[in-house]
């Protein structure tokens, strides 16, 4: 996978992680892998995500995941 590849959104997998990219730039990317709803009645925001950083490196170890498969399925 290569950084141009790359868009908001799309669900890739690294390692033995899967979950939505957040962020691009020409440093890194983040994609979340978890997302859970906060209890803190305080928090400013209504879920916390847990977010990982690849580098342009570790690019070439992510996989693009076809998520039109399941909406392809459902018609």
């Amino acid at each position: 996978m290569k950084l141009e590849d790359c868009k908001v959104g799309l669900t890739i997998k690294y390692e033995h992680m899967q979950g939505q990219i957040q962020f691009i730039s020409d440093q890194y990317i983040t994609f979340c892998v978890s997302e859970q709803e906060v209890t803190c009645k305080l928090s400013k925001y209504k879920t916390t995500k847990c977010c990982l950083l690849v580098f342009p490196h570790q690019l070439k170890d992510c996989t693009l995941i076809n998520t039109n498969e399941t909406q392809n399925t459902a018609e």
